[in-house]
């Protein structure tokens, strides 16, 4: 039986925001501004730290980034099985989560024992210090909203389906 009208509508946006939050998925995954740090001088800013910001995930050099590449790597591989997207999204929310964890890491006094190329001042866990969130965590925080958003709809395509007896 051919989808019409309002049912055809569902499927379209849900087919839209599946494509939009996997492409923020991805552009948050390859984006190393995620932290910005802060310099005295007439530049915006100065080195940046991202998740993904190493040549290999092995060179990760904290425990709590290596925890938010985790998760983000399950992310990306779970949001392809459409039923899991509701999962997608907590493990989103955990990368976001962890990031805001490392924060400590970026502190005066340990950036260098971690071998990090930001220095945040007197960042602590979830404090930022003196240095600015990037590009790639917005994009990171729109993913894990646009992921969201696309499981609720999933789940409504498929209520409708059900009713419309287009599954068995």
């Amino acid at each position: 039986m051919a989808k019409k009208g309002g049912h055809l509508l569902k499927h379209i946006f849900y087919s839209f925001f599946l494509l939009l939050s996997g492409v923020f998925l991805i552009v948050a995954a390859a984006a190393p501004f995620w932290l910005l740090e802060r310099v005295p001088s007439d530049e915006d800013t100065g080195p940046a730290c991202g998740i993904f910001s190493r040549d290999n995930l092995a060179s990760i050099p904290t425990q709590a980034l290596k925890v938010a590449a985790g998760m983000m790597i399950a992310a990306m591989a779970i949001k392809l099985q459409i039923p899991l997207l509701t999962i997608a999204s907590l493990l989103m929310l955990g990368t976001l989560l962890a990031f805001g964890y490392a924060f400590e890491d970026f502190n005066a006094v340990t950036y260098e024992n971690n071998d990090l190329d930001c220095n945040c001042g007197d960042s602590d866990k979830f404090n930022q210090g003196s240095c600015r969130l990037g590009y790639g965590a917005g994009l990171g925080i729109a993913a894990t909203v646009l992921i969201t958003i696309t499981g609720c709809i999933a789940e409504s395509v498929k209520r409708s389906d059900i009713e419309n007896e287009y599954y068995e």
